[in-house]
């Protein structure tokens, strides 16, 4: 099987709100505690005040980016392997009715829209492995050649 998910996915998933969440709480938390006996500053409450619109803004944002993509894709022939949250689904290329994709900045976010429900939803959603450097290896799934692919397996 062949991964077709981007390296970068566990990153963005996991690595970065961790690290995020956490900068944001010590600035919320250390604030107070540098004020002291004087009380907090104005400068100090326009911290807080931005450490906690920062932590909305930035929860919103991963929730609109982040959260449906899968885990880990592989291409296994006539199926599409998927891996999220410690569940894995065996997707026949037959069952998928449409592939759509969209370029973020720096990767190609793929949506399919499968016939039917399955654990992880009737849309599956992935980065590719593509390479932005073009002198790079180009790693991604050809999408022009995996819709055939779909096409030829729902008799199309």
């Amino acid at each position: 099987m062949k991964k077709q998910i981007s390296d970068s996915t566990f990153w963005d998933k996991k690595v970065f709100p961790c690290l995020l969440f956490t900068f944001l709480t010590f600035m919320v938390i250390s604030v107070p505690l540098a004020a002291g006996e004087n009380g907090t500053t104005t400068m100090g409450a326009i911290a807080i005040l931005a450490a906690i619109l920062m932590a909305i803004f930035g929860y919103i944002f991963m929730q609109e980016q982040f959260v449906d993509l899968m885990d880990e894709v592989y291409d296994d022939g006539d199926a599409l392997v998927f891996k999220n949250s410690g569940k894995e689904i065996r997707v026949n290329l037959c069952d998928i009715l449409d592939l759509s994709s969209e370029m973020t900045s720096t990767r190609r976010k793929v949506t399919l829209l499968l016939n039917h429900e399955t654990q992880l939803g009737h849309k599956l959603t992935f980065y590719t492995r593509d390479n932005i450097l073009p002198h790079r290896k180009n790693l991604a799934v050809n999408l022009d050649e995996l819709n055939n692919r779909i096409k030829l397996a729902r008799g199309h």
